[in-house]
């Protein structure tokens, strides 16, 4: 096997495999373990070809990392958040949707705050708390996840063509244990909504990150 075909080999070994991509990046790697791992696995080269190609690689994972780190950061350092409490959270069959459109887009309208979101077989509605009950008569039976929050961020145009902006911001939240019922992409704007008791931590956390890549 010549040695371009070796580190193409290794490059889709470690690409398919995320937690030891991950380690590389993080530069926590034995790579002559590693490269016995490879090997075994692969037959796809020596263990001293392998190796190298796992330090090229390494390298040139960094490097891209970096520049998606950087466009992230430059995305968040311009964003704004803003928070909307006292929410509730449902999903109804495709079906029920249907003959209750028309409805909900009148409770739409008139509502502080409400999000609609389309699946393959369901919808889910986000909305206030005051719209519940005209909610709960248009869907008997479908089960409501009340005492939500959604934090808003709001990013400039350049986050529709940058990866790695909503990987920034899940990650940190999820650094601290915090889970997200649902995340919503709405042209600029990204939607977290989260259970009450975490949204002012959130919401914390994220302004600490905002101001943190300003500097």
């Amino acid at each position: 096997m010549s040695c371009s075909e070796a580190s193409k080999s290794v490059r889709e070994f470690v690409l398919s495999h995320p937690l030891i991509k991950g380690a590389l990046l993080s530069g926590i790697v034995n790579y002559s373990a590693l490269a016995r791992m490879i090997e075994r696995k692969t037959r796809c080269g020596s263990q001293n070809a392998i190796k190298m190609a796992l330090l090229r690689l390494s390298e040139s994972l960094k490097k891209e990392r970096e520049i998606i780190e950087e466009s992230a950061r430059t995305v968040l350092s311009s964003t704004v958040l803003e928070m909307r409490s006292d929410l509730c959270v449902i999903t109804v069959r495709k079906s029920d949707m249907a003959l209750a459109l028309p409805s909900v887009l009148k409770i739409m309208e008139e509502s502080r705050f409400f999000q609609l979101t389309q699946g393959i077989n369901t919808f889910t509605l986000v909305f206030p708390e005051e719209d519940k009950t005209e909610i709960l008569k248009l869907f008997t039976g479908s089960e409501l996840i009340g005492q939500q929050s959604a934090v808003v961020l709001i990013s400039p145009e350049e986050i529709l063509s940058t990866p790695g902006v909503v990987e920034s911001i899940t990650s940190e939240l999820a650094f601290e244990n915090i889970n997200i019922t649902q995340i919503i992409s709405c042209h600029r704007d990204t939607i977290l909504v989260l259970d009450r008791a975490d949204a002012k931590k959130a919401y914390g956390i994220l302004e600490d990150m905002i101001q943190r890549y300003k500097k």
